[in-house]
């Protein structure tokens, strides 16, 4: 069956160029949505390749040995980064000689009443991974603490204790002693002994904190 082909009338002759104009310019904006989507894309792309680059130029500095004089000029700049993100190890974790102190920390909390509570800060081993991951500044924060050339982060620690251990405001703390709780992992295939039980111990005495109503934000 043959089509027979129905010719324009005045009217739709008239109006045919219009309607080819609209056409081309609805091309042209199609066109247009689609170089910008590229070039967001393309931009997209960049971040993600800088941000490679820099995090990896981070951990190269980071782990370089601390003698190297690159190192010295931009550690300073990586470190903010590497803090936050939590990327930030030192050479102690690898061998040939790893970190072996398994330490945590107990805070003994005196109540106005007299009322003595034993309070550990977050231990990773009593966490699942997804928690550990969250939590993990706390097991950086105890070695940091354990260490006597950061006593003056005792009683920062000890007002924290204070604070998730104050439920009734009639009994506030009111002095919190830090007691570490400190072993050394033995080579494989050897006992693991118990933890040796010892108050943080500064120049001065044990550490013991005096808390104030000020300490105790209601």
């Amino acid at each position: 069956m043959s089509v027979t082909e129905t010719p324009l009338t005045e009217t739709e002759t008239q109006e045919a160029p219009e309607r080819i104009g609209c056409s081309e310019e609805a091309r042209r904006q199609v066109k247009q949505r689609r170089v910008n989507r590229l070039e967001k894309r393309w931009w997209k792309r960049r971040l993600i390749n800088l941000f490679i680059i820099w995090h990896a130029f981070a951990l190269f500095i980071w782990l370089m040995p601390g003698n190297s004089a690159i190192v010295q000029w931009f550690v300073p700049v990586v470190r903010p980064y590497l803090t936050v993100t939590a990327f930030a190890q030192s050479w102690s974790m690898f061998s040939p000689s790893p970190d072996h102190l398994d330490v945590y920390l107990e805070a003994k909390i005196t109540y106005a009443n007299g009322q003595v509570k034993s309070w550990e800060f977050p231990r990773m081993v009593h966490y699942g991974y997804v928690k550990r991951y969250e939590e993990e500044r706390w097991r950086k924060m105890t070695e940091n603490v354990t260490h006597g050339s950061n006593q003056n982060l005792w009683p920062m620690m000890a007002r924290y204790a204070a604070r998730v251990n104050d439920p009734d405001p009639h009994n506030p703390p009111v002095r919190v002693a830090l007691i570490q709780h400190s072993r050394i992992i033995p080579p494989p295939g050897q006992a693991i002994p118990p933890y040796t039980v010892a108050p943080l111990q500064a120049n001065n005495g044990p550490s013991i904190t005096t808390i104030h109503p000020g300490d105790l934000p209601r």
